[in-house]
């Protein structure tokens, strides 16, 4: 790795991936995987994972009761899935004005193994942080740290600007 060519080599990517879950804040990457679409000339993959975690804590078999909430749930996630295509198929009209190739996929699974199944090691995976911090971050995890320790392709994190907003709030709440 210490020969001239290793570090002139220029990297190619064979597509920008972007997860979106919807929010403001996941979305502040799109201009940062626009401008590198536009420089590279790569298309980019626009991914929204619909969570199935809530049909991870009750069963189809069972109590009716618990039945009940199972099928709840899966409608839930069934109705979640037809938003989040027409949500990225806005999205990508969006892009497409700039001149950009892009693509759009909608999976249902648990959002880090099913985001690190749909990149491939070319790919360069560009999302935000939530900015989440203290309990909220223990309570529900960090989807960023995960995939930063578990894939296999790069990744471009765009630190959020609530970040700096709540570590503000939760140092006056101190």
């Amino acid at each position: 790795m210490r020969g001239t060519n290793a570090r002139t080599q220029p990297v190619t990517y064979e597509r920008i991936v972007v997860p979106l879950d919807g929010s403001e804040v996941a979305e502040r990457a799109l201009p940062h995987a626009l401008s590198l679409a536009r420089a590279i000339r790569a298309p980019v993959h626009l991914i929204r994972v619909v969570d199935i975690t809530p049909l991870t804590l009750v069963s189809p078999v069972g109590l009716g009761v618990e039945q009940a909430a199972y099928f709840a749930a899966l409608e839930g996630l069934d109705a979640e899935e037809e938003t989040a295509s027409e949500y990225l198929e806005e999205i990508r009209r969006g892009l497409n004005e700039f001149g950009i190739d892009v693509s759009i996929e909608v999976d249902r699974g648990l959002v880090v193994p099913t985001l690190l199944d749909a990149v491939r090691t070319q790919d360069l995976l560009t999302m935000t942080t939530h900015g989440r911090t203290g309990l909220k971050r223990w309570f529900f995890g960090s989807v960023a740290e995960e995939l930063i320790r578990r894939s296999t392709a790069p990744i471009l994190l765009i630190r959020s600007h609530d970040e700096e907003k709540e570590q503000t709030e939760e140092e006056i709440n101190m």
